[in-house]
């Protein structure tokens, strides 16, 4: 049972979209949470940079859920350069985001044993074990959650670039200010599997650019040193590119925001403009 359950996996996801694909010829990828999900616009940045690119970010994903994404797109298509998105939130993904790793996204990835210590380091270890003696057990788990057949409607949502843009009237200037989002700390599993996203790159070949995503700078703005300090140290030590968003667009601009952490349309279309120039100037 459970080996036709994983011939006809699938769920009406981004990440099964990314999964599904095979032979796409990339430049350059997008990766992250949906602060690059929603945030850049892959038809503006091709525009700027002269290049072909794709947005393999996925909401709410912490770095373990963007590395097996990353390393399962490579094994299937080829890809130049990676622009990977760096916060204060992905390096906190269990206190920023609700469901930092979606399991049940990838349960056919769960015997690989490349995959299998991320598995063990976001589910309790009992579930490990069961579903190691009874596989059957997790497709029960999480059976309103999949479907027996290919949804071809993903394309069509998803295009060929694999972004969503937030459209709709940013918040007022007001709103946007009374919120913190300053996290404390760094979480070392996110580090971990940030380490093996520039690790996997580096092995191949391809070249990585950290970037940071915009956040509304009002008035209660104030960016984690440890992560500031943290990131400096990585780009240094690494001799790695990092671009972040402080000369690319007015983050204190609430026209340009749908909420704290999220551009709207016209932000994002500006910042990805931006970002492309930069890009192609360097």
């Amino acid at each position: 049972m459970s080996y036709f359950l994983s011939k006809h996996f699938n769920t009406n996801s981004k990440q099964q979209w990314v999964l599904d694909m095979q032979g796409k010829n990339a430049d350059y990828a997008v990766l992250g949470s949906s602060r690059v999900f929603n945030m850049i616009d892959i038809h503006t940045l091709d525009q700027a940079y002269g290049k072909k690119g794709i947005n393999l970010a996925t909401s709410g994903s912490g770095y373990g859920e963007n590395y097996l994404i990353l390393s399962e797109f490579i094994q299937h298509n080829t890809l130049s350069e990676l622009l990977l998105n760096t916060d204060e939130f992905c390096f906190n993904s269990v206190r920023s985001y609700n469901y930092p790793f979606h399991e049940y996204e990838f349960l056919n990835q769960f015997p690989d044993p490349n995959y299998r210590p991320l598995f063990e380091d976001f589910i309790p270890t009992w579930k490990c074990h069961l579903w190691d003696l009874i596989p059957f057990s997790k497709f029960c788990e999480f059976n309103d959650l999949f479907t027996f057949s290919k949804n071809n409607d993903l394309t069509r949502v998803y295009s060929t670039t694999g972004g969503s843009l937030l459209l709709g009237d940013s918040l007022s200037e007001r709103k946007l200010s009374l919120h913190k989002y300053t996290q404390t700390g760094l979480d070392n599993r996110d580090k971990k599997y940030f380490i093996k996203i520039l690790a996997l790159c580096l092995s191949r070949k391809i070249k990585t650019t950290l970037i940071t995503t915009p956040l509304y700078c009002g008035d209660h703005h104030k960016v984690n040193p440890e992560f500031e300090n943290y990131i400096q140290h990585i780009a240094d030590s690494a001799k790695i590119r990092y671009i972040s968003f402080n000369d690319l667009i007015d983050c204190r601009d609430s026209t340009f925001f749908k909420d704290n952490t999220h551009t709207n349309s016209k932000g994002s279309i500006e910042y990805s403009k931006n970002l492309g120039q930069i890009l192609k100037a360097q």
